[in-house]
């Protein structure tokens, strides 16, 4: 029981630190696109005043944190919580499978989270701004899910299982890309007028490579973090690991 606690430990401490570094790195690289888009999105032209007031009717019924110190705490806090929770998988299964932990590991570990979580399925589901409307919700969801078990469990297989079952993780892999993510040709934006049809364009394409590099930053450093956490705190002696059970 005390390896769990120190894994659980752990990586709340990395959970906390990291969604920490993710939140200051998305202030300069992706929330301004989002925040433009977000302008962009209010001022959709509407063509009658019944259509406006049902809008805004709408709008005010569904809440959300107001501009400025509330929407980052709230940004800051769910980024600490998502962090948390992916560096508890992180830590788990690198304390289970590696026998000396170092930080070059821990690059790699953050490199397969960063495929898994967000590159892979973003191959199908590309990072969407304020303003654009795809697929059914559930339908997206579903196959996010189907890519993330399908890329991680693969590359699990392609790592850590013997040669003859490299295949079946490549398999994994490919699967998810081949059904074909829900959104291929549905996206769309909802402002019509022609500037701001092209400003959320430019804004589209700027924002995948920012959220690109801002989340492969972001499993890199909590893929090293969580390492030396590991090495530190769970197994400061390898000769005497715990099995974690």
């Amino acid at each position: 029981m005390d390896i769990i606690r120190k894994v659980v430990l752990s990586a709340i401490f990395s959970g906390i630190v990291s969604g920490l570094f993710l939140s200051l790195i998305q202030n300069f690289q992706v929330n301004p696109i989002i925040i433009q888009a977000e302008q962009l999105e209010t001022n959709t032209d509407v063509t009658s005043h019944e259509h406006a007031g049902a809008q805004h009717h709408h709008d005010a019924a569904a809440w959300q944190p107001s501009d400025g110190s509330e929407r980052t705490f709230y940004t800051y806090i769910s980024n600490i919580f998502a962090a948390t929770g992916f560096a508890l998988l992180l830590i788990s299964f690198m304390s289970m499978m590696e026998q000396n932990v170092t930080w070059l590991k821990g690059a790699a570990w953050g490199l397969a989270g960063f495929v898994t979580f967000f590159l892979a399925p973003s191959i199908g589901l590309p990072p969407e701004i304020p303003g654009t409307v795809s697929a059914a919700l559930l339908d997206r969801q579903v196959w996010w899910l189907l890519a993330v078990i399908g890329t991680g469990s693969g590359i699990a297989v392609l790592v850590f299982a013997p040669n003859m079952y490299k295949t079946i993780g490549l398999i994994l892999v490919i699967v998810p890309q081949l059904v074909g993510a829900p959104t291929s040709e549905l996206l769309t934006f909802t402002n019509t007028n022609p500037q701001a049809l092209t400003e959320l364009q430019d804004l589209s394409d700027r924002f995948y490579p920012a959220a690109t590099f801002t989340n492969a930053i972001y499993w890199l450093f909590m893929g090293v973090f969580s390492s030396l956490l590991v090495k530190r705190f769970v197994y400061p002696n390898p000769n005497t690991r715990e099995i974690v059970s």
